[in-house]
């Protein structure tokens, strides 16, 4: 009976000390986009890597969809977040209203990946260019993302006139492209993307290059972008390298936040980016 006794208080104790232990771990976020945006799918492949390293010393990463870039900014900057995916603070600076007033709660974090603005146009409709998307259906993502604002830009200063403009996230975005109900989709997006890879098989789409002027016009309006192309080996039903625009992401932080943390995480994206790349070859190291 002695035994029986001791073996309850034994087992008593070690179930008390294992609650106890994941109790004391410590949960982060980052915040990112639309669950089939680039964004997401970076956040997601940050935090397993992270996860498998640090998991066992009391730390866990969570990856929580979002509204994207600018809505990341206000998160972090009212401390709803702790990390957050998004766009360089120079183009934050151009495009996201009352920035500076938010500018000084947020550090900088490190750089993520690259993403590019991809047309993705109706094969059947011969469109080659932006200044062929005169008179179309063109969805130029979520307002206020810096993706419809790049567009807007362009389409005001170069006279491009759209039939009709929508504002779609990523999710919806496929969804319209493959039942035909949006001509083209312009979008900064990481590549490879899983579900654009889907679309570009199976919907009768194909992505275009920029022509040379649409860069330099681009370069002109806004110098904080960069020409890059965008290689035929990403996607098996991509036939040619692809010419366009890029920008990159970061992830930033809240002000405050754990250091300990901020620093492991620096060691995930700096050391560690042959598994961040084997979760999601997005994560390449940007160019």
């Amino acid at each position: 009976m002695k035994f029986v006794v001791l073996m309850i208080l034994i087992t008593t104790a070690s179930f008390s000390a294992l609650a106890k232990d994941a109790s004391q771990t410590t949960k982060f976020t980052i915040f990112s986009g639309d669950k089939k945006a680039s964004f997401f799918a970076a956040a997601s492949a940050i935090c397993d890597v992270f996860n498998d390293h640090y998991v066992k010393e009391g730390y866990e990463c969570v990856a929580l969809p979002s509204k994207g870039s600018e809505a990341n900014l206000y998160s972090l900057a009212n401390k709803e977040a702790d990390f957050a995916v998004v766009k360089p603070f120079d183009l934050n600076r151009i495009f996201v209203q009352n920035f500076a007033t938010i500018e000084n709660k947020i550090d900088f974090f490190a750089r993520i990946h690259d993403e590019y603005l991809t047309i993705l146009v109706q094969k059947n409709l011969q469109i080659k260019s932006l200044n062929d998307l005169n008179n179309r259906v063109v969805n130029i993502g979520s307002i206020g993302s810096v993706s419809a604002l790049v567009t807007q830009k362009y389409f005001s200063n170069f006279d491009v006139k759209p039939k009709e403009i929508v504002n779609l996230g990523a999710t919806k975005s496929f969804e319209m492209m493959c039942d035909k109900k949006i001509d083209a989709w312009v979008y900064f997006m990481g590549h490879p993307n899983s579900g654009f890879r889907e679309v570009l098989e199976k919907c009768g789409v194909e992505l275009i290059s920029l022509p040379t002027a649409e860069i330099k016009n681009f370069l002109k309006i806004l110098p904080v972008l960069e020409e890059k192309t965008l290689v035929k080996e990403l996607y098996e039903s991509l036939p040619y390298n692809i010419t366009t625009i890029s920008t990159h992401t970061i992830l930033a932080s809240r002000k405050g936040v754990d250091l300990e943390i901020k620093n492991r995480l620096q060691n995930i994206l700096e050391n560690h980016r042959e598994e961040l790349v084997e979760k999601n070859q997005l994560l390449r190291r940007p160019q």
